[in-house]
């Protein structure tokens, strides 16, 4: 009977272990196990497409849907928590996103659960506090790198939603920002990362109102963890401000704003970490105080200028409202780049040139170029040996790169660097070629405006003293040669421009009533300033200030033979016709200007010889080929000029040729003289 019961029982235990078949299929074999630990592995490369496509593979593997072992999901998820302690430069990065997004599909899915899986939420955040923690005596860079993975663990389970989808969790959530908070008060070195953490959080409750009590939590420990009168604490702050202003507490901040005009002396010491000096008792308090020197200014920098710029975006109607200029002056000029500030604020402020010189609106640029910030830009700029000489070039970079990109800007960028805080020799001073470069990149119509305002300051090169005049006006002469030498576009410019201009001058149409172009000012201004005097009736507004000397007017004369030079093989027109431009420049502005003078004095002889020469010139110039496109108006209008020009050159007959007004002696010549 016995033996009966013992052959039931293994029958029973063989019936047993036949229904557990399946279950012996389901567990991983050895080539799983090493295919997985090389996809842990591959989360780690610092190849973007190999660590996602590790991701993706081990999402898969563990997601609901593929109907994992809730004992190897649970594997999965502790291999994940400690691969964020893990010192390779990209793990943090892997195991993070593939961390996030597994936590997202085993919870927030819940039309697919995992069969057995007994974690939830809590006891997630509780297995990255057990799991992240350092064991036994370790050195302080292992114990730095497992604080940095459970901050990272606590950065996942925010990021995934699990904690307010599909049902939020207030305990998990005030759980979540006791730990983010506390590591923010006691580890100074980590604070900005946890704000980071914080600001996304927020942002993550996308200003839904059934969160409102979640933004209120992390209001309340701002005060409570004592953070406010941080960085990252007016980052949050900013952040809750966006999304739910109704939760902001009384007695923080001036009505309830860090950007108030009366709190930005505070806001100023707070962004620049100068916790020291802070008036208030929690300023003073060891939490907050910096670890550790940052090379980069806090991200908080860049909430307070998207802020700032879009609330001036709002108010771009109203001038007077704008505070972003003000704003500046306020937090970055007299802040950063103050006497007394260190080389560390400065090279921030640097950055943040760096940074907003590409964000601004074109007509806040000019807002950018503070005094003391381009005195400090020029100081650094100028010699090799400086502590922030590198710092300095990579802005001049930063701002010749927004001249080029954007056109409308290349004004107020050359403007700002050649005047009031900057200066017209700015290249010389800087060694670079930082006006050089924006005048190669701008556009015709930027360039005609800076000329304009180059010529404005040979006026008033605001300086009294001669040498320092003439040397200011040397600077503007190169610049001006520079631009004709480096001008990249002539032959587009002499199709829409240069041609008309011809056009107009043989149509007899004076010179005021052309249109004006960069190039011709350009030529005008280095005439009136080689060959020309202010009339003792001119405006005070025109006369140069102090007058141009001798040695400059030489040297004027010197620039614009060098620009004649260069344009005579640019191909503008016929190669005469530069010259001839400036020559009648010239003799108009002497015989019909009332405010300019010639500077060149002469007998009646020599100034008879001028004028016969002047009459020569008058007659070779108006010789010209029916062949040549330069054929005068009155003779294409002509009804036999078709049949002069299939009959070929100097075909013309003579009546037609001479019968024009009485100043001008048209002749014929053959095509190849003409060209």
């Amino acid at each position: 009977m016995a033996n009966k019961t013992r052959k039931r029982e293994r029958d029973v235990d063989q019936a047993e272990k036949v229904d557990e078949a399946p279950a012996k299929r389901h567990r991983p074999s050895i080539q799983d196990k090493v295919k997985l630990s090389k996809l842990y592995a591959d989360l780690a490369a610092e190849d973007d497409d190999v660590r996602l496509e590790a991701a993706k593979q081990i999402i898969v593997k563990f997601s609901p849907e593929s109907e994992p072992a809730a004992k190897d999901v649970e594997e999965a998820l502790v291999r994940l928590i400690k691969g964020l302690c893990s010192q390779r430069k990209a793990a943090r990065v892997g195991f993070s996103l593939t961390l996030t997004e597994l936590l997202r599909q085993i919870f927030g899915d819940t039309s697919h659960k995992i069969q057995h899986l007994e974690l939830d939420v809590a006891s997630v955040i509780k297995m990255v506090e057990e799991k992240t923690k350092a064991k036994g005596n370790v050195p302080g860079k292992e114990k730095r790198d497992h604080t940095i993975g459970k901050l990272f663990g606590f950065k996942a389970i925010m990021q995934s939603s699990i904690v307010v989808e599909p049902e939020l969790s207030l305990d998990c959530w005030n759980k979540l920002l006791d730990q983010v908070y506390r590591m923010a008060r006691d580890i100074p070195w980590l604070r900005e990362e946890c704000g980071m953490v914080l600001v996304e959080a927020v942002r993550s409750l996308k200003g839904q109102p059934k969160y409102q009590k979640c933004a209120e939590e992390v209001l309340e420990r701002l005060n409570a963890f004592k953070l406010v009168s941080t960085p990252e604490g007016v980052a949050v702050w900013l952040t809750v401000q966006a999304s739910y202003p109704d939760s902001l507490p009384e007695g923080v901040w001036h009505r309830k704003d860090p950007l108030a005009k009366k709190e930005r002396s505070r806001l100023a010491k707070i962004l620049k970490e100068d916790f020291n000096k802070g008036e208030s008792d929690d300023s003073k308090d060891e939490a907050t105080k910096t670890g550790t020197t940052n090379p980069n200014p806090p991200f908080t920098w860049d909430l307070v200028f998207s802020e700032i710029l879009r609330r001036d975006e709002q108010n771009k109607d109203d001038s007077k409202k704008t505070e972003f200029p003000q704003f500046w002056i306020d937090t970055v000029d007299g802040n950063l780049f103050s006497s007394s500030a260190s080389h560390e604020r400065k090279a921030w402020g640097f950055k943040l040139l760096s940074r907003m010189i590409a964000r601004v609106p074109e007509q806040t640029v000019t807002a950018l170029f503070s005094p003391n910030l381009m005195r400090t830009l020029i100081n650094q700029s100028k010699k090799e040996d400086r502590f922030l000489h590198s710092a300095a070039l990579a802005a001049l970079s930063s701002v010749q790169l927004r001249a080029e990109q954007d056109d409308g800007t290349a004004v107020s960028i050359f403007v700002a660097l050649t005047s009031k805080h900057g200066s017209i020799e700015f290249d010389r001073i800087t060694k670079t070629r930082t006006l050089d470069q924006i005048l190669a990149s701008a556009d015709d119509k930027s360039l005609t405006k800076i000329v304009r305002h180059l010529s404005s300051l040979i006026l008033r090169p605001e300086t009294e003293e001669q040498s320092a005049a003439d040397s200011r006006r040397q600077a503007i002469a190169d610049l001006l040669l520079n631009t004709v030498k480096q001008y990249k576009r002539y032959e587009k410019f002499n199709e829409k421009v240069f041609l008309k201009e011809v056009t107009h001058r043989r149509q007899g149409r004076a010179p005021e009533d052309r249109k004006s172009n960069w190039l011709r000012e350009t030529l005008e201004t280095l005439v009136e300033c080689a060959y020309f005097v202010p009339a003792q009736n001119a405006d005070t507004k025109k006369m140069p200030l102090p007058a141009i000397s001798d040695r400059s007017r030489t040297m004027f004369q010197e620039r614009l033979s060098s620009c004649l030079t260069k344009l005579l093989d640019a191909k503008l027109g016929a190669r005469s016709d530069v010259a001839l431009m400036v020559i009648e420049m010239i003799r108009s502005k002497s015989s019909k200007s009332t405010k300019l003078e010639l500077a060149f004095k002469a007998d009646a002889s020599v100034r008879s010889t001028m004028e016969k020469g002047l009459q020569s010139l008058d007659a070779i110039s108006a010789s010209v080929c029916v062949c040549s496109p330069r054929a005068p108006v009155h003779l294409t209008q002509h009804p036999g000029f078709d049949r002069w020009q299939r009959a070929g050159c100097g075909r013309v007959p003579a009546p037609v040729l001479t019968n024009t007004s009485a100043s001008l002696q048209w002749r014929r010549r053959r095509c190849h003289d003409a060209r």
